[in-house]
């Protein structure tokens, strides 16, 4: 008798807890569920800054070029400015 009254205890209890613990599963599913999106949106907006770092290097390196040829260029009409002052 003392075994089917802890039991039907037990029963009891187990059926008080069982609305808590579905709450906290649900919750628990929200929150995976949450991470996943962030997860993905996070990800995209790394490779779209990924993609916008490739073209600012790819700038720099057109506008270093760029430099490189106009500092030849005021050498070079330098260099002629000095020779006609010569002639």
């Amino acid at each position: 008798m003392f075994f089917l009254a802890r039991q039907a205890t037990s029963a009891s209890l187990l059926h008080l807890k069982l609305p808590g613990n579905e709450r906290n599963l649900k919750c628990n599913y929200r929150a995976e569920d949450d991470m996943k999106k962030s997860y993905h949106s996070q990800k995209g907006e790394n490779t779209k800054l990924q993609q916008q770092i490739t073209t600012l290097k790819s700038d720099k390196t057109n506008l270093q070029q760029h430099l490189l040829d106009l500092q030849r260029r005021v050498a070079e009409l330098e260099l002629q400015i000095g020779h006609d002052e010569h002639h």
